[in-house]
């Protein structure tokens, strides 16, 4: 796996934390996610929507934060 990929358990880690700040299941929010619906984010959904971008598309960032957590 390319160092600039999050592996599968890793996304997971990230969904559940997601997840439980937004108050949705995990799994529910990632099938959101990949459809591009963005509406899980609830009001802060601009900004959010704006910093999730900006992660998703920096694998540095990504790898950062999730070298942060563990």
């Amino acid at each position: 796996m390319n160092q600039d990929q999050i592996s599968p358990a890793q996304l997971e880690l990230l969904l559940k934390m997601a997840g439980k700040q937004l108050h949705i299941d995990p799994q529910a929010l990632r099938r959101q996610l990949e459809n591009g619906d963005l509406s899980a984010l609830g009001n802060q959904q601009q900004q959010i929507q704006q910093q999730m971008q900006q992660l998703l598309n920096d694998p540095q960032k990504m790898q950062e934060l999730l070298n942060h957590l563990r």
